[in-house]
């Protein structure tokens, strides 16, 4: 089951997606775009927003969901705090409900969630296929 989920943001982030070619010429393939002209994803700080939109990695889990705790709607393809007992949600919004566990959304850091290392960042910016990954409770470990 999916529990990666890369989603577009207005904010600052240093995960980048190419998204428009630095060349005029359809023959000429984009830096960071394979040669068939599928743009990538790769790591930057100031990147020019005419050729770059910044994204979120989101990674979700199957635990419970309670009040203030994030989750991942993919109804919408949207992120959002649960402001009520999520047991009094509509069945329709619960269906398919993750919870997220680690981003790189820096408010979602601030308001606690663990945010994705550097050295997962980076791999995953070499593997952008990869659709899932472990997501392991530390304190729960024995």
């Amino acid at each position: 089951m999916k529990n990666i989920h890369v989603l577009p943001t207005s904010q600052p982030s240093n995960l980048l997606l190419c998204i428009k070619s630095y060349t005029e010429h359809k023959d000429t393939p984009a830096e960071n775009s394979d040669n068939k002209g599928n743009f990538t994803l790769g790591l930057g700080v100031y990147a020019n927003k005419m050729f770059y939109q910044p994204h979120h990695i989101y990674i979700t889990s199957n635990g419970e969901i309670k009040v203030g705790d994030w989750y991942y709607l993919p109804r919408t393809n949207s992120v959002h705090k649960c402001i009520e007992d999520p047991t009094e949600l509509n069945l329709e919004i619960r269906l398919g409900v993750a919870k997220i566990t680690i981003t790189t959304d820096q408010d979602l850091i601030k308001d606690g969630v663990q945010a994705i290392d550097d050295e997962f960042l980076q791999w995953f910016v070499k593997n952008p296929s990869c659709e899932s990954v472990e997501v392991l409770n530390k304190f729960n470990e024995e």
